[in-house]
């Protein structure tokens, strides 16, 4: 079956979703979260219960990073100052939840030797909407204009850039529970890269659009098995490096207390190649999530797959990816969060665009951490540090880079 035929047969039945829940009355249902999804907090999220629906927050931060630049030799430290206000929209309703936040970032370097002043964009926006206890739709989107790369968030470039970069992360998931043990969920998803220097949106100025469809089966009350279907297409804007992915995964999740849950997936993956050629690359994950009250939350995963590079010289790169984010809540004001995230990446010669190419390796690791103290209300206090490095076969492409910082914010 070819790419196009599979994305039919996957449209084709989230299309039944809504035509079979209209005529289908079994009730009660389980939620299925999307995890690739950067948004707004969920509907349990404290602000989103408070009657006002519009909170402002502004942050003040001064941050020491010794690399602004993000090169190996010559590096350039600095201290810098950051002004980041944000405007909060959290609207619950009886079955839909509407959020949304939009934030403006600018940074001030008093001596760089370049423009002073650096301006980001970010907004993320969410609908969020249960037709019945069975049924559900999640609308999430996160557009970001800016200069810095998210690392830990796993942005195919880890260096900064003096270009603005355009991103935007949508998504669609549709959620169905057709019997008490049995449901499905499909999710699309369209990713947008585009970069404002002519000659870097040429080599990796991009646009991915991916579909998933899982079915869900609830054998015991901890114990859920899970097997699906995904497809993606990568297209280039320019650069002649499309390729189109189609996988399969089996997997289950499984309950350990009502505050932890772990799972996996395994399966096939095959890659065809624009100039010619495929590419068979088995897909894993294991992951794991501890929640504990509405505060405190740890997540770990691990994932072995093909995914996209800013290497020009390769279609993509087999990537094993570990991963962990947390926040723990010491008291009611006082409060850690932690993230990391670490890409050991190959380069495989069969991935490569033309003839010559060799295997390399590049490891990227970005990790941050913080404290925070909530002084009242409406202020609180924190520290916090982050570090990010490359290594490559590639020198050039090679960095690290320490920042530190201070920030007080205010919300009202």
């Amino acid at each position: 079956m070819n790419f196009t035929s599979f994305y039919l047969v996957l449209l084709i039945s989230f299309g039944a979703l809504f035509h079979l829940q209209a005529q289908s009355n079994v009730a009660a249902g389980t939620e299925y979260r999307a995890q690739e999804t950067q948004g707004v907090s969920a509907a349990k999220d404290t602000k989103a219960q408070t009657k006002r629906p519009i909170t402002v927050t502004a942050q003040l931060r001064e941050e020491y990073d010794d690399n602004i630049f993000t090169t190996k030799k010559n590096k350039k430290s600095q201290f810098k100052t950051l002004i980041e206000p944000s405007l909060i929209y959290n609207l619950p309703l009886e079955n839909t939840l509407l959020s949304a936040r939009y934030t403006y970032g600018l940074t001030y370097f008093p001596d760089r030797g370049k423009e002073d002043f650096d301006h980001r964009h970010e907004w993320i926006g969410r609908i969020d909407h249960s037709f019945s206890s069975r049924f559900n739709v999640d609308v999430r989107d996160r557009l970001r204009y800016t200069q810095e790369p998210d690392v830990i968030g796993g942005d195919a470039r880890a260096r900064r850039t003096d270009s603005t970069f355009l991103s935007n992360v949508g998504s669609i998931q549709g959620n169905a529970q057709w019997t008490p043990k049995f449901g499905s969920a499909t999710i699309f998803t369209n990713d947008w890269l585009s970069y404002d220097d002519v000659a870097l949106d040429r080599e990796i100025g991009r646009m991915v659009n991916s579909l998933s469809h899982d079915f869900r089966y609830l054998l015991t009350p901890t114990i859920t098995l899970v097997a699906g279907g995904n497809a993606s297409d990568n297209d280039y804007f320019f650069a002649k490096r499309d390729s189109t992915t189609i996988g399969g995964t089996v997997g289950a999740d499984y309950s350990l207390s009502p505050q932890i849950t772990v799972g996996g997936r395994v399966g096939p993956s095959f890659t065809d190649l624009d100039q010619g050629g495929s590419y068979f690359n088995p897909y894993g994950t294991v992951f794991g999530n501890w929640t504990v009250g509405a505060r405190t939350n740890i997540e770990a995963s691990y994932t072995h797959s093909v995914t996209e590079t800013d290497n020009g010289a390769y279609y993509m790169q087999e990537s094993d990816v570990f991963s962990l984010t947390g926040r723990y809540q010491f008291t009611p004001q006082f409060y850690g969060r932690l993230g990391g995230r670490l890409t050991l990446g190959s380069f495989d010669s069969d991935l490569g665009v033309g003839s010559g190419t060799t295997t390399i390796s590049e490891d990227v690791l970005g990790m941050d951490g913080a404290l925070g103290y909530k002084i009242s209300q409406y202020i609180d206090f924190e520290a916090g540090y982050s570090y990010s490095i490359v290594t490559s076969d590639l020198v050039s492409r090679e960095f690290d880079r320490n920042q530190l910082y201070l920030s007080i914010r205010g919300t009202y």
